[in-house]
């Protein structure tokens, strides 16, 4: 009865220093990661070939599991995290572009049906990526959004500009083409039909003083 009174004592004696000293275990802890970070990565890295199937088991159940929450972590995380990750890919840039390639080529058909899936709900938000991009490697700079592009084919009641047509694919146009320093900002966007873009080619007109 005494010794296990005792074991009682000493756990809550424990569990109050734990609690009254946090700060200072966790900075003690960090310390030992460091001098210590090899043997613990090469420790992890074994644990994990060994256990390969059995992880990617693990993870892939609980992903289903909690498929929309791990979404938003990796959402939250990537928003806040930006230069870490960006300082990744720069140091690791051959390796991630041997990886996907070599996924792609095992999954070719997969990822084919899930880009055009993804495209297919997202079609403003890439033309809007796409022409963000091609004046950012130009210098003219700027960017629109897809809610900005979606206004301004509300604005134009969802009719290429040039000939009028609504049942066409109205594209973004710049009206300051890209050839000549023109930016990406919204007010340098007007929506035209393919046909008509293709016309206008490397032109400056300005088709919005018709409306």
């Amino acid at each position: 009865m005494e010794q296990s009174n005792k074991k009682r004592e000493k756990a809550a004696y424990l569990q109050k220093y734990r609690l009254d000293n946090k700060d200072k275990i966790a900075a003690r802890k960090r310390e030992y990661y460091i001098e210590h970070k090899d043997t613990f990565c090469s420790r992890s890295n074994k644990y994990r070939a060994d256990h390969r199937e059995e992880l990617k088991s693990k993870a892939k159940s609980y992903y289903a599991e909690h498929k929309e929450e791990c979404r938003n972590q990796k959402r939250e995380w990537n928003a806040t995290h930006k230069k870490e990750i960006h300082e990744y890919y720069v140091h690791r840039k051959e390796v991630i572009l041997k990886r996907n390639k070599e996924f792609f080529s095992k999954n070719k058909d997969r990822v084919n049906v899930k880009r055009r899936e993804r495209y297919s709900k997202n079609k403003t938000k890439y033309v809007a990526y796409y022409h963000s991009r091609r004046t950012r490697k130009s210098g003219g700079g700027g960017g629109f959004t897809a809610e900005e592009f979606n206004v301004l084919l509300g604005k134009y009641n969802h009719k290429c500009l040039c000939c009028g047509s609504k049942d066409a694919v109205l594209v973004a146009d710049h009206i300051v083409p890209v050839k000549l320093g023109g930016s990406s900002n919204i007010d340098n966007i007007q929506p035209l039909c393919k046909s008509c873009n293709s016309r206008k080619r490397d032109r400056y007109i300005d088709y919005r003083h018709g409306q």
